[in-house]
């Protein structure tokens, strides 16, 4: 039994650590637009080779009302994904492929939503060097998402609730300045 695991962890670790070192191998950002607004966000980044890296989004909504609005939403989303750095890791342009999903509730003018969203999506990006530890990052992207909802009139007197609807829907997943701390 040992000398089993021990092969199996030695074959992913050669299968997941590449054979040369390169350094900057993980990357924390904040997206700032979105923290402005009041949405707590992280993502996590780390290298899994000379020009691919992967990471990790995390948005949670946690206050119902809507800054500079008088909409109410909460939430929460997460996006992993696959990076490819054209010039060489974290500096220059990229392109990504990721997948998101999420849940919330808001409201609109006249409904309450509970929303249920999958999809995936790709993404265009340029990074600038700062510092060495540091990098300034633009991002935008897209994703067409399957959304599951349900929209309940807010105005007791209307009956025009919707249950268990759903449909497929392209959907703007990624707009970002980053700032990223490098280690």
């Amino acid at each position: 039994m040992n000398k089993n695991f021990i092969i199996i962890l030695f074959a992913f670790g050669i299968l997941l650590f590449p054979k040369k070192s390169f350094s900057q191998v993980s990357g924390v950002k904040i997206n700032a637009p979105l923290l402005l607004v009041g949405v707590l966000n992280a993502e996590i980044e780390t290298a899994i080779s000379p020009s691919f890296s992967f990471n990790t989004a995390i948005h949670c909504y946690p206050f119902k009302k809507v800054i500079f609005t008088d909409k109410e939403m909460t939430g929460f989303t997460i996006q992993p994904g696959l990076r490819y750095w054209i010039r060489g890791l974290y500096s220059g342009c990229f392109i990504g492929a990721y997948f998101t999903g999420g849940m919330g509730a808001f409201t609109s003018s006249r409904h309450y939503f509970n929303v249920l969203g999958l999809g995936a999506g790709a993404s265009f990006g340029y990074a600038w060097m700062i510092s060495p530890r540091f990098n300034l990052e633009f991002e935008v992207g897209g994703s067409l998402a399957y959304v599951r909802y349900d929209a309940t009139p807010l105005d007791e007197n209307r009956t025009d609730a919707r249950y268990g609807r759903s449909k497929i829907a392209p959907i703007p997943s990624k707009l970002g300045v980053n700032l990223v701390y490098l280690f």
